[in-house]
């Protein structure tokens, strides 16, 4: 109980103009808007292409698409979360292999300012038979 009125007073402290707070922690001058929707819900179903476990528990988590998809980063975000939250694996390999005919234009990585989601993003085209 002590816990959800600790969660109530910090989310208030953090919705009411606590500019100053907030400049410090980001270490900049900022103007903001508060978002008023924060209950973020998500009910979906992925389905990964190939998931296996290799002998050192990691796992590798592979992904055939044929078109160049922009979310294709996004997708393969989620996929990261969903395998390492189900499996709780040493290390986790994911590899998109694209098998279009369009040249290959998807990016292989998601960058903010803090950090970076990447994962391999192989062309079969570039693939010696």
């Amino acid at each position: 109980m002590e816990k959800i009125k600790t969660d109530l007073l910090l989310k208030h402290l953090f919705k009411n103009p606590a500019t100053k707070l907030i400049e410090i922690i980001l270490g900049k001058k900022i103007n903001w808007q508060l978002l008023q929707d924060t209950d973020l819900k998500i009910v979906k179903n992925r389905e990964a292409d190939l998931v296996v476990k290799l002998e050192d528990n990691t796992i590798l988590h592979i992904e055939i698409q044929s078109t160049n998809d922009p979310s294709m980063p996004y997708r393969m975000f989620e996929y990261f979360y969903l395998i390492t939250d189900k499996y709780k694996p040493k290390d986790l390999i994911q590899v998109c292999i694209y098998i279009g005919k369009e040249p290959l234009k998807m990016s292989d990585k998601i960058q903010f300012t803090d950090w970076t989601y990447r994962y391999r993003l192989k062309d079969m085209k570039d693939v010696p038979c």
